[in-house]
């Protein structure tokens, strides 16, 4: 897998910040990785191949380790012989949510252990999971297990965004996004899977409507996947959700529209056909009633951030 992306690839969104790297773990014997550690950003880790073991423990409660150091460091590794790790094995299809709050540090064994690892800043990550409207673990160590296609679908995408070698950081950044996106869906998936209130196929398609790599289809084809009828598709969801599938579905493009244009240097015509709108003008007009009533181009004047050269 060759996504021409290097370990110290940082794509910076104003305060905020995204980092994301692919590479085999056995490349980091004897760095700080092996040593214990914690950081002040969310860390989500893919497991593509092989095996490690992970050791970890919550020092979030612990004064000697604050949230936000003075010094300003993102990274800090420790030594304290007086903590104690849990420790887990982890393999291919294993995936993890580490938030600031845990402590930890990974052994190798012999295999080559791969993998693809974002780390995302706290609030780009509160941010996320409000796009999202879920429920997903923000602060402990979370792991579940994901399907072989849905750990095909993340590969592809990151394999896709090391094509992308022209673009900005700033429009890079946003394509990663995208793929903690799909990560985080997984716990979605996981969490509506195990809640016995929501029919499957509910589920199903709620983790569908909140995926950014679904807004250029059409609400119908994505509704014809559903093995029941329209009216009882609409009064089932709208029973569940409060508003309808339209209505719940738009509001998400539109969500992701605005972090389009006020993160990236992507133009509107660009970002409507990015959410399904092949006429800027209909999607100026449906962007408004999201916006308070300003245009994209308003909105790009009064948020976008300023990207640097």
């Amino acid at each position: 897998m060759n996504t021409n992306l290097k370990n110290n690839d940082i794509f910076l969104l104003g305060d905020d910040y995204i980092y994301s790297s692919y590479g085999i773990f056995a490349e980091f014997h004897n760095t700080e990785y092996h040593l214990p550690h914690y950081h002040t950003y969310y860390e989500l880790l893919v497991m593509l191949n092989g095996r490690l073991s992970h050791s970890y423990t919550d020092v979030g409660n612990d004064p000697r380790f604050p949230a936000r150091p003075a010094s300003g460091a993102r990274y800090h590794v420790i030594s304290d012989a007086t903590l104690t790790f849990e420790t887990e094995s982890l393999q291919k299809y294993d995936v993890q949510i580490i938030p600031p709050s845990i402590c930890h540090y990974y052994t190798f064994d012999q295999s080559q252990a791969s993998y693809i690892n974002i780390s995302l800043s706290r609030p780009l990550f509160s941010e996320i999971i409000r796009q999202l409207h879920a429920e997903i673990p923000t602060d402990r160590l979370a792991t579940i297990r994901i399907s072989p296609e849905k750990l095909q679908t993340i590969e592809e995408s990151f394999t896709l965004l090391g094509r992308y070698t022209k673009l900005s950081h700033q429009d890079r950044s946003a394509l990663t996004q995208i793929i903690a996106y799909q990560v985080l869906g997984c716990f979605i998936e996981s969490r509506y899977t195990i809640n016995e209130d929501l029919p499957k196929w509910l589920s199903n398609l709620l983790i569908t409507l909140n995926n950014p790599t679904s807004y250029e289809q059409s609400l119908e084809f994505l509704l014809s996947t559903v093995p029941y009828s329209r009216t009882c598709v609409y009064k089932a969801f709208k029973n569940a959700m409060g508003i309808s599938p339209k209505e719940y579905f738009t509001a998400q493009k539109m969500r992701y529209a605005c972090q389009l244009l006020q993160n990236t240097s992507m133009k509107v015509i660009t970002v409507a056909n990015a959410v399904g709108y092949n006429n800027a003008g209909f999607f100026a007009k449906v962007f408004a009633q999201y916006a308070g009533g300003m245009t994209p181009y308003q909105y790009i004047k009064t948020y976008r951030k300023k990207i640097s050269p």
